[in-house]
């Protein structure tokens, strides 16, 4: 099983806004699939919806990487977890 996160304490569009906590965490298996995640952080309910149609997928976390988001968006956290964990591969 392999975990990427990201703290939105990191997150510029967190910190301007003034809630720079929480976290989004994604589950792949070995194969890099994502098979689940977490977002505990302000705009959640907002970005778990994509998260929800990757899972149904089968995407991997690249595709996630790859995917164009907004900035600065609470939106993008997912993202840079999957950006993070590829770029420490």
């Amino acid at each position: 099983m392999k975990i990427a996160r990201f703290d939105y304490a990191r997150s510029d569009r967190a910190i301007t806004s003034g809630e720079a906590y929480g976290f989004a965490k994604l589950l792949a298996d070995r194969r890099g699939r994502l098979v689940g995640a977490t977002i505990a952080a302000p705009g959640a309910g907002e970005a778990i919806a994509e998260l929800t149609a990757w899972v149904s997928q089968e995407a991997k976390l690249a595709v996630v990487s790859r995917t164009v988001h907004a900035y600065p968006t609470l939106a993008e956290g997912p993202a840079r977890a999957a950006d993070e964990h590829l770029a420490a591969r």
